[in-house]
């Protein structure tokens, strides 16, 4: 987490907000001091033109969007900049919950795809979190778990991912965006995006 100062105003230690933030996985209900402190830290994460976003995707889906099937990005995305995802899948799989509801993923999995991209500008607007709180935060999101509704993954491994939900808008991406297949750690299969060419172009790998 690279804003540690919403803990220190909040006077909220890293671990009381590890529990904190899980609170609806478990059922339970935050009061109205708890919401406060959920948003004054969350809100501290942001979005701009120059932030490179990423989202897991079904290998199937990496072939529709090479395919051309589909030209934009919706559901939940992540900031890069907040995890180095190119390792153990174990830690992927749970610290982006990918045990939702119709996953082809497993937690022993060995490879999996994402897609990495910058908005265009005029999407930007369309990245907020009136999609992504739920209503206990004044937003309409109504994912059920391992959804935690207030814009944090429900990882219960220490570590803290701000995430976006883009519903089924979408945005789209811009020049250079990168479709990875990682394989024990390891790229084995990539895709750039040429814009003026609208198409995904074969990264060669030796």
């Amino acid at each position: 987490m690279d804003d540690w100062r919403g803990l220190k105003e909040n006077k909220i230690s890293a671990g009381r907000f590890q529990k904190l933030k899980l609170k609806l996985l478990k059922g339970e209900k935050y009061t109205g001091r708890e919401k406060e402190i959920i948003k004054s830290i969350r809100e501290k994460f942001t979005i701009n033109e120059n932030t490179l976003l990423r989202k897991i995707i079904k290998p199937e889906d990496a072939e529709k969007y090479v395919s051309g099937e589909y030209n934009a990005v919706i559901g939940y995305i992540s900031r890069v900049e907040d995890y180095n995802d190119v390792g153990n899948f174990k830690d992927i799989f749970e610290t982006f919950r990918l045990n939702y509801k119709g996953t082809p993923y497993h937690s022993t999995d060995k490879s999996y795809w994402k897609i990495e991209f910058n908005t265009i500008s005029d999407d930007l607007e369309r990245i907020n979190l009136d999609k992504t709180y739920g209503i206990e935060f004044g937003g309409g999101n109504v994912d059920e778990n391992p959804c935690t509704r207030n814009g944090f993954t429900g990882s219960e491994n220490g570590k803290v991912i701000p995430e976006w939900n883009l519903k089924k808008d979408g945005v789209e991406y811009d020049d250079n965006a990168l479709i990875t297949k990682i394989e024990r750690g390891k790229i084995v299969e990539q895709y750039r995006y040429i814009k003026n060419e609208k198409t995904w172009r074969k990264v060669k790998w030796n």
